[in-house]
C-alpha cells in the first residue's frame, strides 16, 4: 500500500516509495499537489475518512483519514492500492453472473412450458393423467431450481451459510444418497453401484448441503448417462478427512 502524509495544507510530509511509484511521482513528491491529482478536497480529509476510486494510469483505491498529533494541527493520511486485478476480476464474476442467469432463464423456460401445455389442453397427446403427472414433475424441478437459487444467493450473502461440526457418517451419507435416486436410476436403464468403505469415516461438516451436493452429482450423472450405463457412487477417507466421488459412463 503506498502512504502520503500530508499538512493541513495539503503539502507531503512523508510517503514511501510504492505510494510515488504508483502515482508515478519521482523523488520531489514533497512539491506535489497530491489532493488535486487524487481529486481529493483538503477541507474534507482534513475533517473525516474518505474513500474513493481513482483512475490514473490505472484504477487505485484511495483512503484518507485525518490525523492529529499533540500540539500540533490536523493533518491527513492517505493510503492508494493497485486495484487493477480487483477489476479484472470483477469484470470476470459479472461475466460467470451474467453466463448463470442466461443459463437459468433457458433451463426455467422448460418445465414452465410443460406446465403451460397442460394448462391449454390437458387431454392433449398422452391422456389427462399422465399430462398431470408431467406438469407435476415439472413443477418440482421448477421449485428445486428456485431453491438452488436462494441457496446461491445466500452463500453470496453469507459464504459461511453452512451447519459446520455436526458429526457425519460417511457411510450413511452415501447409503442416503443411494436409497434416493435408485428408482430413477432404475428407471433411466443405469445401474447405481454405491461402494460403501469398509471402515465407516465420522467426520464433521453440514450433513444437508453434503447431501444436497451429491444430489446434485448424482443428478447430472444420471440426467447424461445412456441406458445401460453405469453410475458409480463411492467414498472414504480417515478420521480426520473424507472424500466421495461420482463417476459415469456417460
Amino acid at each position: 500500500v503506498g502512504v502520503f502524509m500530508l499538512d493541513r495544507f495539503g503539502q507531503v510530509l512523508k510517503s514511501n516509495v510504492l505510494g510515488r511509484r504508483l502515482l508515478g511521482l519521482g523523488g520531489e513528491s514533497h512539491r506535489v499537489d497530491i489532493c488535486g491529482l487524487l481529486g481529493l478536497e483538503l477541507t474534507h480529509i482534513l475533517a473525516s475518512e474518505v474513500q474513493a476510486e481513482v483512475d490514473l494510469d490505472h484504477p487505485l483505491a484511495v483512503v484518507s483519514r485525518p490525523f492529529r498529533v499533540t500540539g500540533s494541527d490536523a493533518g491527513a493520511v492517505i493510503t492508494v492500492q493497485d486495484i487493477r486485478n480487483r477489476r479484472e476480476m470483477e469484470a470476470q464474476v459479472e461475466c460467470i453472473r451474467e453466463e448463470f442467469f442466461s443459463m437459468i432463464r433457458h433451463e426455467l423456460r422448460k418445465p414452465l412450458m410443460t406446465i403451460e401445455r397442460y394448462l391449454a389442453n390437458p387431454q392433449a397427446e398422452v391422456g389427462e393423467g399422465e399430462s398431470l403427472n408431467m406438469a407435476r414433475k415439472a413443477a418440482s424441478d421448477l421449485g428445486a431450481m428456485m431453491d438452488d437459487m436462494l441457496l446461491l444467493t445466500r452463500l453470496e450473502r453469507d459464504p459461511m451459510a453452512i451447519e459446520d461440526g455436526r458429526e457425519i457418517s460417511l457411510r450413511f451419507l452415501l447409503a442416503g444418497q443411494d436409497l434416493a435416486f435408485r428408482e430413477k436410476a432404475a428407471g433411466a436403464g443405469v445401474q447405481l453401484q454405491t461402494v460403501l468403505p469398509e471402515v465407516d469415516v465420522v467426520f464433521g461438516g453440514d450433513e444437508r448441503r453434503l447431501a444436497q451436493v451429491l444430489g446434485n452429482l448424482l443428478d447430472n450423472a444420471l440426467k447424461f448417462t445412456p441406458e445401460g450405463g453405469t453410475v458409480t457412487l463411492e467414498g472414504g477417507g480417515t478420521s480426520r478427512w473424507a472424500w466421495f466421488a461420482v463417476t459415469d459412463t456417460g
